[in-house]
């Protein structure tokens, strides 16, 4: 059996829910990562687009977040790559060292996943306000409009 083929599964509770996730090293590892970077690819455009719908407030701590999250996609990244030449230049099978990675790609993954999820629930709620905001300007201009033309001086 190849070792490093291996795909082993954790069950870890969090502050949000209880989830298992699926924990996979080597090159499945690099996937994993590539896909949280796509996902942060996808955020930052949504938060860029939304800037100034959101407070300055909010639009600040999702930046700091996105910030923390993409250092830790480059930290893991490098973690994953040096395990993989580790492996191949002594040869030896995936270990312990590979769990703790395995562990790592699943947490960065699940946290980019809530915040995107944040990121896309805060711009919702922004544009909500926006279109809110609009309607009632439209509709009092048409109201004054209205009623201008309907009583004039």
């Amino acid at each position: 059996m190849v070792w490093s083929k291996i795909v082993q599964v954790f069950s870890f509770g969090t502050q949000w829910e209880d989830d298992t996730v699926r924990l996979v090293d080597g090159d499945n590892a690099l996937a994993m990562v590539k896909r949280v970077e796509g996902i942060l690819g996808d955020s930052i455009r949504v938060l860029e687009s939304h800037e100034r719908l959101m407070s300055s407030r909010e639009f600040n701590t999702f930046s700091i977040k996105h910030r923390h999250l993409v250092l830790k996609v480059v930290e893991v990244k490098q973690e994953v790559r040096r395990g993989q030449e580790q492996n191949v230049v002594t040869g030896t099978p995936v270990g312990r060292g590979s769990d703790r990675i395995a562990r790592d790609v699943a947490l960065l993954q699940r946290q980019a996943e809530i915040y995107h999820r944040d990121l896309l629930t805060a711009s919702r709620r922004a544009q909500d306000h926006e279109d809110q905001a609009f309607m009632k300007r439209h509709t009092e201009g048409a109201t004054s409009t209205t009623e201008s033309i309907a009583s004039p001086t």
